[in-house]
C-alpha cells in the first residue's frame, strides 16, 4: 500500500515557483490561462532527477493583446 507523506517545503516552493513563472510568461506573451487547477499542473522528473513541473491545456487561453 502507498504510504501518504507530505510534501517537503523546499519542493513545493520549487513547484510554485515554477508556476509562477510559467504564468508571468504567458502574461507577457498577452496569454492568459483560464483554467488553471490541479487536473493543468503536471509534475515530472528528468533522468538527472531534477523536478518539472508544466502547465497544460492551453486550449481555452485569453488573449490580452492583438498583435
Amino acid at each position: 500500500e502507498k504510504e501518504n507523506k507530505p510534501i517537503p517545503e523546499d519542493i513545493i516552493l520549487n513547484m510554485m515557483r515554477q508556476l509562477v513563472n510559467a504564468l508571468w510568461y504567458a502574461h507577457m506573451l498577452g496569454i492568459f490561462h483560464n483554467d488553471i487547477n490541479d487536473r493543468n499542473c503536471l509534475v515530472s522528473l528528468t533522468k538527472e532527477k531534477k523536478l518539472i513541473f508544466k502547465v497544460a491545456d492551453w486550449g481555452s487561453v485569453r488573449m490580452l493583446k492583438s498583435f
